[in-house]
């Protein structure tokens, strides 16, 4: 894939799209295409563009229906778009960056014009993202932040509901974290909070994604997995815990860890906050079972059944 940018255009001119199409991958942009609204808003949640070149005037819902659609998911709120227009009219320009355009350009136009507004709208883009990865981090460990989890969870809790798609949500804490505090120091506590985050990223996939949720907590959200996966990750994840030695090298600390989780499809959760309820309340139980294991409204299912 080019490093260039990926680009989503939006157009019901055949003609025109396999002309623009050939330009913009002759500078080594990845290009997809659609011929109408719905396919274009289907293709955007698949292929993640970078920027998009949207039509006004397409069969079905227009360019501005289209527009005001994009803009109300998360995850492209903030996705560069180019309107076309065949129209010189200045209102068709005014309710365009009013849906949420950021650029305009009336047909017929220059090839090295357009790609000179896809320049900008990339690096304007980039330097959103710059900015936003500077707000979106745990300044202490490095992982994302709870702002970020709560953006990115009701994203993906919206893409589970509309596509059926298996996730769990992983929460974890450190066992007696204030004792660490009192005992060795605050110094030594974020010492702690740093190695943990470590030992959670390098027992993770690739495609699950850490946050620190606040405190000694932390929370996984583990994607495209099974009931079964995610119990082996998160165990993974206690027992790298159990037998790491935390703080400093001269005063290792022994550090345990619970873990709680709820699975989208079998928990039946009805909201984000439910099902962020769901594991709150896992791994309480895990905490009130001593500490230092994995529990879930599945295991405990499964255990009961194997008790009788």
């Amino acid at each position: 894939m080019s490093d260039m940018g990926k680009i989503l255009v939006v157009d019901d001119d055949r003609t025109l799209i396999r002309i623009v199409k050939t330009r913009l991958e002759a500078e080594k942009y990845k290009v997809f295409i659609a011929s109408n609204g719905e396919e274009a808003l289907r293709i955007l949640d698949k292929k993640r563009p970078d920027l998009v070149i949207l039509d006004i005037m397409m069969p079905g819902i227009d360019g501005f229906e289209t527009c005001q659609r994009l803009r109300s998911k998360p995850a492209h709120r903030h996705l560069p778009v180019i309107m076309l227009t065949a129209k010189h009219n200045p209102s068709e320009k005014v309710k365009g960056l009013d849906m949420g355009a950021v650029d305009y350009m009336t047909k017929p136009y220059e090839s090295d014009e357009l790609l000179a507004r896809i320049r900008a709208g990339l690096r304007a883009r980039r330097e959103y993202e710059r900015i936003m990865k500077m707000v979106s981090r745990d300044a202490l460990t490095g992982l994302y932040n709870r702002r970020s989890f709560d953006l990115r969870f009701a994203e993906e809790f919206s893409r589970a509901e509309r596509y059926n798609r298996e996730f769990s949500l992983v929460m974890l804490d450190i066992d007696h974290f204030k004792t660490v505090n009192d005992t060795y120091g605050h110094p030594t506590g974020d010492i702690v909070l740093k190695q943990v985050a470590d030992l959670i990223q390098k027992n993770i996939r690739k495609s699950d994604i850490p946050y620190r949720y606040g405190g000694e907590e932390f929370v996984i959200l583990a994607l495209e997995t099974d009931v079964a996966g995610v119990e082996i990750c998160a165990e993974r994840i206690r027992t790298s815990c159990e037998k790491f030695h935390f703080g400093k090298e001269k005063k290792p600390i022994s550090i345990t860890i619970s873990l709680g989780f709820s699975y989208y499809q079998q928990d039946s959760a009805s909201s984000p906050e439910d099902m962020l309820r769901k594991a709150d309340s896992m791994l309480y139980q895990a905490k009130a079972r001593g500490g230092n294991c994995v529990t879930s409204a599945t295991l405990q299912k499964n255990n009961s059944a194997a008790a009788q």
